[in-house]
This record gives C-alpha cells, sequence and structure tokens, in this order.
C-alpha cells in the first residue's frame, strides 16, 4: 500500500509540473528475466518517442528522505532533457523493407522469460532463447544514444510484416555480427587498461561484478590459467557472440583447444581453454550460480549453466 500510494503522489506532483498537451501515464512494463518495472511517462503533442522513467528505484529515495516534490522535479527535467532528442517516423517502421537491416539478435533465459517468450518470436537453444529486436541507428535517433536505441520485437510485428520466425531468424543471423561486432580481449589485458585508465576498456561492461576476477581466480587455482572475455562492441548483449559464426571456431583455433564457457551475464561470456588440468565443471557451475546470486543483477542473469564447446564438432553443449 506504502508503495501505490507513493506512485500515486509522484504522479501526482509530476501532472502538477506538466504543461497543456502533456499527459502522465504508468505501466508496467516486463523486463528480461520477470523483472516487473513501473514505467512513468509524459505523452506530448509536441513527439512521438518519450522516455520511459522507471519509478521503482525512486522509491528507496523516498524511504531514505527525499521528498515526493523533489523526486517529481528530477523526473520531469529528465524527460524535458530528453523528450526531443529522439524523432522516429512510426509509419516507417510497417514496411519491412524499411527495418530489415536493422533486425538483430540477442539471448536471454529461457526458463526466467516463460511469461514474455509468449508475445515474441524466440529461437531455443540450450537453455537459451535467442529474441530479437530492431538496433537503432543514429540517422534513426538523432541526438538520442543509439547504443540503447532498439525496439522488442513481438508476434505482432511479424503478423504486420508478413513473415515468419524462419526468415526473421536468418537475416537477424546475417546482420547482428555485422551491426555488433564480436572482441575478445584477456582479463589480464582488460585489468592492465583499467589501471592505466584507458578509455577504451571493459569496466563498463555493465557486469554488476565488484572483483569479479578476484571471486573466479579465488576458486580456480593455477597462475597460468588465462580467462577471456567475449563480449560486443558496444558490450551490451554480447553474450550473443558465442552465437556468431566462426568466432569460437576461430578463438578455439588459435588457443588450441576445446573451450569451457561461462555466462557472466547477458552481455558477455568468459572463455577458458577446457584442458587445464585445475579446471573442475562441478565447480564452474558452483561458481557460476555463487556469480549469479551475489553479483548480477536480476535482469542481467544468463544462466547457471556452464557450456562447453567442442573445436572438431563446431558445437555448444552444456
Amino acid at each position: 500500500m506504502l508503495y501505490q500510494s507513493f506512485i500515486e503522489e509522484v504522479c501526482n506532483s509530476v501532472s502538477g509540473l506538466t504543461k497543456s498537451g502533456e499527459q502522465v501515464n504508468v505501466h508496467k512494463v516486463l523486463k528480461n528475466n520477470g523483472l516487473e518495472l513501473d514505467g512513468l511517462v509524459i505523452v506530448s503533442d509536441e513527439c512521438n518517442v518519450v522516455p520511459t522513467i522507471y519509478i521503482n528505484s525512486y522509491f528507496n529515495q523516498y524511504l531514505t528522505g527525499k521528498s515526493i516534490d523533489t523526486i517529481a522535479e528530477e523526473i520531469y527535467h529528465f524527460y524535458l532533457q530528453n523528450k526531443n532528442k529522439c524523432q522516429l517516423d512510426v509509419n516507417s517502421f510497417s514496411e519491412f523493407e524499411n527495418i530489415k537491416d536493422m533486425i538483430a539478435y540477442k539471448i536471454i533465459n529461457y526458463e526466467r522469460n516463460i511469461d514474455l517468450l509468449k508475445d515474441i518470436p524466440y529461437k531455443k537453444i540450450l537453455d537459451l532463447a535467442i529474441v530479437f529486436y530492431l538496433k537503432l541507428n543514429k540517422d534513426i535517433t538523432g541526438d538520442f544514444d543509439a547504443a540503447s536505441a532498439s525496439i522488442l520485437i513481438h508476434n505482432s510485428h511479424l503478423d504486420m510484416w508478413g513473415i515468419d520466425i524462419e526468415k526473421l531468424y536468418d537475416i537477424a543471423t546475417a546482420n547482428t555480427p555485422g551491426i555488433l561486432k564480436s572482441r575478445i580481449k584477456s582479463i589480464n589485458t582488460i585489468i592492465n587498461e583499467i589501471g592505466q585508465n584507458k578509455d577504451e576498456t571493459f569496466s563498463d561492461l555493465k557486469l554488476n561484478k565488484k572483483g569479479m576476477q578476484i571471486d573466479y581466480n579465488e576458486v580456480i587455482t593455477g597462475n597460468a590459467l588465462e580467462m577471456y572475455i567475449l563480449t560486443n562492441a558496444e558490450k551490451t548483449n554480447g553474450a550473443s557472440c558465442m552465437f556468431y559464426k566462426d568466432v569460437l571456431k576461430e578463438f578455439s583455433k588459435a588457443l588450441g583447444g576445446d573451450l569451457y564457457i561461462l555466462p557472466s551475464s547477458i552481455h558477455e561470456v568468459i572463455l577458458l581453454k577446457k584442458d587445464n588440468h585445475n579446471l573442475v565443471k562441478s565447480d564452474l557451475i558452483e561458481m557460476v550460480h555463487e556469480v549469479n546470486v551475489e553479483e548480477v543483477a536480476d535482469d542481467e542473469i544468463l544462466s547457471d549453466n556452464v557450456y562447453e564447446y567442442n573445436f572438431e564438432r563446431d558445437e555448444i553443449s552444456i
């Protein structure tokens, strides 16, 4: 009841700040892994795309003393800063030829997203689901951050475009490696780059794992073990790179052996050479589970399983 009252008071306070032609609405948003958030939007006659502001996190600020009026002012200020940064021709999205080059895929956990998968096209693989979205570019989004601008593809989109899941999958498979190029770096290199304060680092991978490297090294003994991070150039939804054609094959060939794949989050995976005698798969599984529980945001967990890549078969298995 306290939280519901908070939402109502915030909406009323934000409404008091709005101008003519602006209307405040709150709706439930189903995010990855079943996370449900309350999204506040200010609908305006001036623009057809407005930011969704998730107000759940503001509740904790309210409980620690921040006033409703201050929260409302921050929300409205954010809206004013971002409302004109992205203008889309919504009608153009109804034509498949206009959007086919933007189609990409990402991977999420299958079991954790059963409800979401009822409404979106997907391909099940292992314990994961390949899902599809439109990766908007700078030409489409204007001043808006193109790295975070995307539209999840729903079943209704396929009906509108007159295509099936197989065509969607084929296009996404062809597009994604070019739109979001894969990157592999050793953790030692990443740590060195962070220490040197280089701009091109993986310190902002959205892992939410402070000291993650230490966690792994405490479990895996032996200084000779090398770990590698596989992600994409934007370091967002980069775990999908494990399914790019030839990425694991070429890396496994260069490393000279089969691989363990540790699902660090939806944004990246960790690659380990499998034939290291210090590695015990049951230990790796336990470690991944512990890190997921203690360090990874709920909506960024990919899996508690550890995958194996076989070079000869060019195959990923659990």
